[in-house]
Formats: C-alpha cells, structure tokens, sequence
C-alpha cells in the first residue's frame, strides 16, 4: 500500500472554507468548549488496528493551545508536530459545535 499523500496546500484551503462556512451558518467566529481534558492514544498504537491500545494518557486543549500559539508565533518552528496540537483542538471543536 502507498503512503496517503497530505497536500499541505489543500489542507490550508480546506480548514479555510470550513471555518468561513461555521462563521457564515453560526454568526460567531468562535467555538465554545467545555470540555479540557481528554484521552489520547499515543501514535504508535493510534495507527495499529491490530492491536487495542492499552496505554491511553491525558491530554489539555489548554495546554495544546498554549504550545501551538508559541509555534506559531516562534520564527525557527519548522516541525510538523504542532498539527498535532491544531489537530486535538480542530476535534474538540467539531465535537463541541454538534452538541
């Protein structure tokens, strides 16, 4: 099986149009979230579905929110992994935003 290929610049157009398309629908640039913690399955079990995760840990939108600001805002930051962090925050979103 082939790797997926993730366009960087479709997933930049994509989050584009569905934050417009909320704000459009919902009048309201922002997302409320109750919710702080949450669990997380580390990647290498995440990615195997042979296999149940048993190492489940905690995980902070606030902390996650906290750490993606200082990558952004940091000149030098040139690792993936703060997608991890907009990734935790984009499914706390879309799960606030259905409820």
């Amino acid at each position: 099986m082939d790797a997926l290929q993730i366009s960087l610049d479709q997933l930049h157009a994509d989050l584009g149009v569905l934050v417009e398309k909320y704000r459009e629908a919902h009048g309201t640039d922002r997302i409320s979230v109750e919710a702080d913690y949450y669990w997380q399955v580390p990647a290498a079990s995440r990615y195997n579905p042979y296999t149940q995760p048993t190492d489940l840990t905690l995980g902070q939108l606030d902390e996650d929110a906290t750490f993606l600001r200082a990558a952004v805002v940091d000149e030098d930051q040139a690792s993936a992994y703060p997608l991890v962090w907009l990734a935790h925050l984009l499914e706390a979103a879309g799960v606030a935003a259905e409820s």
